[in-house]
């Protein structure tokens, strides 16, 4: 199992967009001068030109249509072993493959827990297990990865079925920050794997929101 490291990065403000200020600015001197023109008297005959009316207002900007964007497909669990391949090649020290590994993370759905109706944890079933003596919880980025998962530890029902849970992962931050006694989550137990203490997790999607890479979404 394979750690991230908390990411400590510093945001400073866009500067205005200076360019549409100075359109903005010659198209209204631009207006100003043709009117001035049109409103010249003429030495030779009458003015019969049109009074133009000159206003500071500017004209009201209509809406733009935008076409609605598809939504990405989600990481394939292939993709997501790739990127944790390439995270974990620097040790996580480098942050553009960590980026890249998290934000595969929350562009999923879901993430999938196992759970045991009949178990003691609390919450009652929920897969929790013990690490160096702290409790984590045990999530994984596909169904098929858990059942193998769930597998290994002879838990199984005889039919070969099990029971789990599934937390949407943009929202997920609730339901695990209300846990007690909880280091945090272990994602994909087993030779590819990796995991977050608990409070970095709000901070790591906050993180990539602020660089665009996950959509307006805020955990709540």
């Amino acid at each position: 199992m394979l750690a991230a490291p908390v990411l400590d990065v510093h945001y400073t403000r866009d500067m205005p967009n200076s360019r549409l200020s100075t359109l903005t600015l010659l198209a209204t001197f631009t207006v100003s001068c043709g009117s001035e023109k049109n409103s010249e008297p003429s030495a030779t005959r009458p003015n019969t030109s049109t009074p133009v009316v000159v206003s500071d207002a500017q004209p009201e900007s209509r809406p733009k249509t935008v076409a609605p964007v598809a939504p990405k497909p989600e990481p394939t669990p292939e993709e997501i072993d790739a990127l944790l391949t390439v995270a974990a090649a620097s040790d996580f020290k480098e942050m553009e493959s960590q980026n890249d590994l998290w934000t595969a993370l929350f562009q999923l759905r879901q993430w999938h827990i196992m759970t045991f109706p009949n178990s003691k944890s609390i919450p009652p079933g929920l897969n929790i297990e013990t690490h160096d003596g702290k409790k984590w919880v045990m999530a994984f980025t596909d169904t098929d990865r858990l059942h193998e998962y769930a597998k290994s530890r002879n838990q199984l029902n005889a039919d070969g079925t099990m029971l789990g849970m599934s937390v949407p992962s943009r929202t997920s931050f609730d339901f695990f920050e209300g846990l007690a006694d909880i280091e945090g989550v272990r994602f994909n137990e087993g030779e590819l794997g990796w995991f977050a203490p608990m409070g970095n997790l709000r901070a790591i999607h906050t993180h990539l929101v602020k660089l665009g890479r996950l959509g307006p979404e805020k955990a709540k």
